[in-house]
């Protein structure tokens, strides 16, 4: 019993932990802000819910019609039908030839064909100088042969309207080439264009006649 008391004596004179160490006021900080009831963000509006929200808001009187919006009438004068805003529509309803009026759908021109070069099968039909075995670059003395490959301009047709193959396509373009650097062929223009008869009839006009060696 004499050692416990001494023992609890020496713990006795040192002092507590909790002398030793400061006191510290701890405060809890949170890294979230504190957001009051009319200051928190308003929630995202689906699509759905925008649109909703804009019709409500707009009045059908003011909606355009489809006809006044894109115009009544399309580039080559046809008219267009016109859509009300309470009507339902097809998905048909929105093609091209439904959009135009039933009176003018005859009257209306066809689109123009976009051609296109012709396939290693199609050009055993479509090239003349394949068929029958003809070395273009042999005629660059014959220039109503290669006119017809020039345009109206002057340029040297594409693929797409000669119908020739890669090859005779390069071969006439070197012999238009050839046959402009010798003179038979003019570098702007088709040959024997002003010889030809619409020429002479668009030239002259109606009711003049000039002697052969003017024309």
């Amino acid at each position: 019993m004499a050692t416990n008391h001494s023992l609890w004596g020496i713990i006795r004179q040192f002092p507590s932990p909790s002398a030793l160490r400061p006191a510290y006021r701890f405060l809890r900080f949170s890294s979230q802000p504190i957001h009051h009831a009319e200051n928190e963000p308003k929630k995202p509006m689906s699509l759905s819910n925008l649109v909703e929200k804009e019709v409500k808001a707009t009045p059908l009187s003011s909606l355009p019609t489809f006809g006044s919006q894109w115009g009544k009438f399309f580039s080559d004068g046809s008219r267009r039908l016109s859509f009300n805003p309470s009507q339902v529509l097809k998905p048909s309803d929105l093609q091209l030839e439904n959009l135009i009026h039933p009176a003018d759908r005859e009257n209306r021109k066809p689109r123009p064909v976009v051609r296109r070069a012709p396939t290693k099968k199609e050009v055993q039909l479509t090239d003349p100088f394949l068929y029958y075995n003809i070395n273009i670059l042999r005629e660059p003395y014959n220039p109503d042969l290669l006119a017809n490959f020039i345009t109206p301009l002057g340029r040297i047709k594409k693929r797409a309207l000669t119908g020739l193959s890669k090859g005779n396509q390069k071969k006439v373009a070197k012999a238009i080439r050839r046959a402009r650097c010798m003179g038979f062929l003019p570098y702007f223009g088709k040959p024997l264009e002003r010889y030809s008869e619409d020429h002479q009839q668009r030239r002259d006009g109606p009711g003049v006649d000039l002697p052969p060696f003017a024309r």
